[in-house]
């Protein structure tokens, strides 16, 4: 972030002349800069063992898309705690491939009535590791971050994209309870609560901003304070093609 802001502030100043030109772009370069990388993660909910541990038992726990027409989708809920809402960063789970195609999808989709999975908020596609004797945790990144309301519970859905692929999805290792539900072919396509045990491994993490973000807009807005209006039109002409390239 630094260096990145380092080059902004050099070349802004190769174009601008008068003091309050160079408040003004100062100010901007600095509001940008604490933009440019502000989020880190933050776990709002895991059931994972330590070393992000989880049970292995193939075939166990499956996650089918078959040849045949079969499928098998599963889903584990979270609920966000506290008061305040977040946005949606990314899931880890214990998801590894069997055989076939690698492609997995997952979908975070809101509770519907019945505490099963209901509307779709976002899919994300990912590919799988090579089938392994030691798999690990594997990560599907949010590419919207959505917003999860406080006190909501939600829905992890997972599914193999191309026929002729086998996965298991292993549960978690630390006795957690929770929902846990299933969707097949041969229930009609509808999901099903498969009890409170068995809950497939899952960690949530949420978008949290970084705290030199607030710094950078706070120092931002101090240096633009007592700019004289008439030349903000002609500094931000100036300064914006800067921060356009750098985006």
């Amino acid at each position: 972030m630094f260096s990145n802001s380092t080059t902004i502030l050099n070349q802004i100043a190769s174009v601008t002349t008068s003091t309050s030109s160079r408040r003004l772009a100062l100010g901007l370069a600095v509001i940008f800069s604490g933009t440019t990388d502000a989020s880190l993660a933050a776990v709002i909910y895991s059931n994972l063992g330590p070393s992000d541990t989880f049970v292995v038992t193939p075939g166990t726990y499956p996650v089918w898309n078959l040849l045949s027409g079969g499928f098998i989708h599963r889903a584990a809920s979270f609920t966000v705690p506290g008061s305040q809402n977040v946005q949606f960063g990314s899931a880890d789970l214990g998801l590894y491939l069997q055989n076939g195609p690698n492609l997995a999808k997952v979908e975070l989709a809101a509770n519907a009535s019945g505490n099963i999975p209901g509307s779709v908020i976002e899919n994300i596609g990912f590919q799988l590791p090579p089938p392994s004797a030691n798999p690990v945790i594997v990560t599907a990144t949010s590419q919207t971050n959505p917003i999860l309301t406080a006190g909501a519970t939600y829905w992890i859905i997972a599914s193999m994209q191309f026929p002729q692929s086998m996965a298991t999805w292993g549960p978690n290792n630390q006795g957690a309870l929770g929902g846990n539900a299933t969707r097949t072919n041969f229930m009609n396509g509808q999901w099903f609560q498969q009890g409170p045990g068995g809950v497939p491994s899952l960690r949530i993490n949420s978008m949290v901003p970084e705290p030199s973000a607030f710094l950078s807009v706070i120092l931002g807005a101090a240096l633009l304070a007592g700019v004289r209006r008439r030349a903000v039109t002609r500094t931000v002409c100036r300064v914006a093609p800067i921060l356009r390239a750098v985006r």
